[in-house]
């Protein structure tokens, strides 16, 4: 689980990382380093869960409404965003040996393969809305499809 958790968050930083340079590539050089200094400052990916609030503010910086965006390019988003809370409630409880005092907040009640497995489910279908969502507002901004 918690690797799980890791390869998600490494996903998600690398995307925003990648949308960042190709904007940051597209304007003159000085105002790149500006602007790259802006998008990465305190990103929240840096330092803490891949959570829903975190992938918000960092997404956000693109000036667009980040889960918005998400849940319109796929409805099933909404429904994989609360997962994405029930598995970074269970993550921590986990990795800071904390399950018994916070018994009450998780769900489901315990892990099994069958929770691991829609988790991961849920995980993989954020990253491809992600990389759509991305890409389409990129080539928004760009004029042209970033990948």
């Amino acid at each position: 689980m918690l690797l799980l958790s890791a390869h998600f968050q490494a996903y998600c930083r690398a995307l925003h990382s990648d949308s960042t340079q190709m904007l940051v590539e597209a304007i003159d050089p000085g105002i790149g380093a500006v602007l790259d200094a802006n998008l990465s400052f305190r990103r929240q990916l840096d330092s803490g869960n891949a959570q829903p609030g975190a992938l918000g503010i960092d997404f956000n910086r693109f000036v667009f409404k980040f889960w918005a965006a998400a849940e319109e390019a796929d409805a099933r988003n909404a429904a994989r965003r609360r997962k994405l809370e029930a598995f970074n409630v269970w993550r921590n409880a986990i990795a800071h040996h904390d399950i018994d005092t916070r018994r009450t907040d998780l769900h489901p009640r315990e892990v099994t393969l069958a929770a691991c497995n829609t988790w991961r489910g849920a995980l993989n279908g954020l990253a491809e809305s992600f990389d759509r969502v991305l890409a389409d507002h990129l080539q928004t901004l760009l004029g042209a499809h970033p990948w």
